[in-house]
């Protein structure tokens, strides 16, 4: 993580983004890390971000789901005595992922520790007290030690900033809000967000509630038919169907998005590339159309659910593109792995004045998730606001030009 997290800063470090928001920084090591390299550079002066929810965290795993993680870990040399704690958490997360991945989710939110103390060390504390194939420890907190994984950074100062907490059983999942000004284009209310992606609990039902509660938490911060744009940026694990390669994903959450005026600026311009796609280096996917029941999802191999959304407001934004980014791949531990497991957006908005010289865009809700042949925004004026999303660990970016 922290070699992708080096990676994503120097692809980064030299945009002209006015706000970036980034999913999946759950490490605190490397959220300080981006931050304080940001700031180094001369951008991004300003962050946000959600405080950590501690929770007890009891031993939860039973010896017989360890042991395919320790064997693992053994034969990559990941327990090598010499290495440093956080060498031997990327060895087990570049080599052991998929032994990792798994083991139960009670077992994953106690080992989700490991990477701020020695791995070993934790495997044992997580086992300490299961009987050998039958734990009957109460459940573990958030994954991740608590932590939500959202960032949010900006190149102007915050003049208002919050948060919230959506309720979910396994990620601590928060919508961080920030408000800046830009000039010639006004205040701007950006939300970041990551919706609950943990297969294990995921369904449509839990989608459409974390859903509804982004949207609401979006309303009582942004009033409904203000005139200032409003930014909607992240994973929110749903998405249209596009063509015959990208299925739909939760299509009814996104239809509710889309039907409470909000654009996907990433499909109304006409694309059709996945974000999520099994050709990654380390998607979690399966081929199909979504579907869930009580217990258990299955995604479609190829989605776009990362997103950047932007209110209408009777056609006073525009877009002029939008485009891949953060898609390259980089070496890890001497591995070529994706940056990501998501591939980034970046968008440019037109200004009012681009509206009034001839710019419009339209886009309509279904109730399948598919998308209606869009309108592409026409413009010629000189002032934009541009969008970014660059899902390293997941991300998203803003600029506003």
């Amino acid at each position: 993580m922290i070699q992708r997290g080096n990676a994503l800063f120097k692809s980064l470090q030299n945009s002209s983004y006015d706000a970036i928001c980034l999913n999946g920084i759950w490490d605190p090591t490397l959220r300080t890390t981006l931050v304080n390299n940001f700031k180094a550079n001369s951008k991004f002066s300003s962050s946000l971000f959600a405080p950590q929810v501690v929770e007890t965290c009891d031993s939860g795993c039973t010896t017989a789901e360890l042991q395919p993680v320790q064997k693992c870990m053994n034969d990559s040399g990941c327990t090598n005595s010499t290495l440093n704690t956080t060498s031997v958490f990327a060895c087990a997360q570049t080599n052991c992922a998929s032994e990792f991945a798994a083991v139960s989710l009670k077992c994953q939110k106690c080992l989700e520790l490991i990477s701020t103390v020695n791995i070993v060390t934790q495997m044992n504390t997580c086992n300490a007290t299961a009987p050998a194939g039958n734990s009957t420890n109460s459940t573990c907190g958030f994954l991740f030690g608590g932590w939500s994984d959202n960032l949010l950074m900006s190149t102007h100062p915050f003049t208002t900033t919050d948060f919230t907490v959506i309720s979910s059983p396994a990620h601590l999942i928060t919508v961080l809000y920030g408000q800046i000004s830009v000039p010639d284009i006004g205040t701007v209310n950006l939300f970041c967000t990551h919706l609950e992606d943990e297969q294990s609990v995921l369904t449509a039902d839990l989608n459409a509630a974390q859903t509804s509660a982004l949207l609401s938490f979006i309303k009582s911060k942004v009033p409904a038919g203000s005139s200032q744009l409003t930014v909607i940026m992240g994973d929110t694990v749903n998405g249209p169907a596009v063509g015959s390669s990208v299925g739909a994903v939760f299509g009814e959450s996104y239809d509710n998005i889309t039907g409470a005026g909000f654009t996907d600026t990433y499909i109304v311009t006409n694309n059709t590339g996945c974000t999520q796609c099994a050709a990654n280096a380390f998607p979690t996917v399966s081929s199909g159309n979504a579907t869930s029941s009580s217990n258990s999802t299955t995604l479609p191999a190829n989605s776009i659910v990362d997103h950047i959304f932007i209110n209408q407001n009777n056609s006073k934004w525009c877009i002029t593109s939008s485009k891949a980014i953060v898609s390259a791949p980089v070496s890890v531990n001497g591995t070529s792995v994706g940056l990501s497991d998501h591939t980034g957006i970046a968008t440019v908005v037109c200004a009012p004045q681009d509206v009034a010289a001839g710019g419009s865009v339209t886009q309509s809700a279904t109730t399948t998730g598919s998308m209606p042949a869009p309108t592409k925004a026409n413009t010629s004026g000189a002032s934009a606001v541009t969008v970014a999303f660059a899902a390293l660990l997941g991300a998203v970016a803003v600029l506003l030009l």
